[in-house]
């Protein structure tokens, strides 16, 4: 490969990323606005139906989709670095026929068996829920055969508009569908299926979306006619990435199952045992998720990458990749870890004002949760260097480790009334914790020569300690003074993340490579020379009045 290729390649990753960044970014926002009314039109003890339903939903939607577009992209890009056209075809022609029966297997079940599913977690109420989002399954699943063909092919646009016409039509339609079920005068568990149902409406709009993408990008190319075969491919990579992010899933179900269920064997009422359920399930949650959202793009576009590399054994790619995917990775989830534990409750009240008490519940979780974010997103990327290297069962034994320590000291510690709900965000923190460990350990013996790599964030931790502590002080000080708090807040969350970046190019965390696929590139990798070029005058300052000292001059 030559140095021009090799630009093209580092390139085209993070332009990949930064497209799948911005739809995530959108996606968020929109999330950000659909569940801020929404919890104000349901209530917080409302919104726990829910959530009950979307953790049943998302169990078996990480069960039919989760594994089988990774493996759809990693087939799709073997293939084209191969130039068999044909056979990129039959991948997809197979992977739609299987998506289309799972999809259907796993949205019929959760349909029928709603009010059994229901009963076992406690919460019988959530069983018209559970029903009003069962279609989605289909939907997505269908959605989820394209996006990895298009994926495999590093064409990023069809993923990135379809996630947002989907958010933007679970917001609209969502928010209707709840404010035509007020009007109707509906009980707080019927609001939440009215609720829930725009997500399955926006899971059909980003299905239309995708098919008719793909049939204005007809191949020429025959489809293969080699199905038994793509199958089992499909299914031998797709079956143990999977069983794994169905594994680590199971801990949105694990709370589900045991939050309600062992407050009450504390002492707490079934209200009372709800509304703490949803304070930490539906906003402290919700804000934690954020960070992992933006390095998904990261992991989505690394996999087929660094398969298409592998297969061409292309070492040096391979390692090219795999660092920037570590190094921003590191480069992000360091700095929102450490604001989100410290900004906590001021975020929590800046966008649910009307709950106080539910964010003075939900605001310490938060901060409790908040270290989890860096190994959360270091599990995400790990998972899909791992499966590019072939290594798809090894994130499983990780994650039922992981899931093991969370079941066993969530049961306990819920029980206890000193300790209560604060008990999900410690096993979530120690689950994470787990699962990250056994996956560094494994990356680092099967990558391709990156030894040290994982020790990324240790810059961009020192990097953002001292902004963010004077950020928190100066928030304080504002807040004291009688100043607006939201504006407080803004301002000093501005000035956090400007302090973080010149800390981040003064200590080396950023490199210039990492930042070309961002706005006015060109301006920030000069400020950052600058910076660069100030501190390598200082350190030369201070060699040579060393040297002074010693008598060397």
């Amino acid at each position: 490969m030559t140095l021009s290729d090799k630009g093209k390649a580092k390139n085209g990753f993070l332009s990949s990323v930064a497209l799948l960044t911005a739809s995530a970014a959108a996606v968020k926002l929109i999330g950000v606005f659909y569940k801020i009314p929404l919890v104000t039109m349901i209530g917080i003890e409302g919104m726990a139906y829910f959530l009950a339903a979307y953790h049943i939903y998302t169990l078996l939607f990480m069960i039919s989709t989760a594994g089988l577009p990774v493996a759809v992209s990693i087939l799709v890009s073997r293939r084209i670095a191969q130039g068999d056209e044909e056979g990129a075809e039959g991948v997809f022609s197979t992977s739609l026929k299987l998506f289309f029966v799972i999809g259907a297997v796993c949205g019929g079940f959760m349909y029928i068996f709603a009010d059994t599913v229901a009963a076992s977690i406690k919460i019988p109420e959530a069983a018209i829920s559970i029903r009003a989002i069962a279609p989605a399954l289909l939907f997505v699943s269908l959605s989820s055969a394209v996006r990895g063909y298009f994926q495999g092919r590093g064409v990023m646009y069809p993923t990135a508009v379809s996630q947002v016409i989907e958010s933007a039509g679970k917001l609209v339609l969502g928010l209707l569908f709840c404010a035509l079920g007020q009007r109707l005068g509906c009980a707080p568990h019927e609001l939440s299926a009215f609720a829930i149902a725009g997500i399955s409406a926006g899971s059909l709009l980003c299905a239309v979306y995708l098919f008719s993408v793909k049939l204005r990008h007809r191949n020429g190319a025959k489809k293969a006619r080699r199905e038994r075969r793509i199958l089992k491919e499909l299914l031998r990579i797709a079956a143990p990435i999977t069983l794994g992010a169905a594994v680590i899933s199971l801990t949105g179900v694990i709370d589900t199952a045991l939050v309600s269920s062992r407050l009450q064997a504390a002492g707490f009422s079934a209200a009372e045992a709800n509304s703490m359920y949803s304070s930490y399930g539906n906003l402290a949650i919700p804000l934690f998720n954020l960070v992992p959202s933006f390095i998904s793009p990261i992991a989505v576009t690394v996999a087929p990458m660094l398969a298409s590399a592998a297969e061409l054994g292309d070492r040096e790619r391979e390692r090219s990749l795999l660092l920037s995917a570590v190094r921003l990775t590191s480069l992000i989830t360091v700095p929102a870890a450490i604001g989100l534990a410290v900004f906590s409750e001021p975020i929590l009240l800046l966008l649910y004002p009307s709950q106080k008490n539910a964010v003075g519940l939900a605001a310490p979780m938060l901060s409790l949760l908040a270290p989890a974010v860096f190994s959360s997103c270091m599990i995400t990327v790990t998972n899909a260097v791992l499966q590019s290297y072939k290594k798809e069962r090894l994130p499983i034994y990780s994650m039922l480790f992981g899931v093991g320590v969370k079941t066993v000291i969530e049961y306990f510690l819920l029980a206890s009334p000193r300790i209560g709900i604060f008990a999900a965000p410690i096993s979530t923190l120690l689950c994470d914790l787990t699962i990250v460990s056994f996956n560094l350990y494994f990356t680092e013996r099967h990558s391709c020569g990156t030894r040290g790599s994982v020790f990324a964030a240790w810059r961009p931790l020192f990097a953002a300690l001292i902004p963010s502590a004077s950020s928190l002080y100066l928030y304080w000080v504002l807040v004291s003074s009688g100043s607006d708090s939201r504006l407080s807040l803004f301002a000093v969350i501005v000035l956090d993340v400007l302090s973080y970046l010149v800390f981040a190019a003064w200590n080396g965390s950023v490199r210039e490579e990492d930042l070309v696929f961002l706005p006015k590139s060109e301006k920030i990798i000069k400020i950052m020379k600058k910076i660069r070029l100030l501190r390598n005058d200082n350190e030369k300052r201070r060699q040579n009045k060393r040297a002074v000292r010693q008598g060397k001059i």
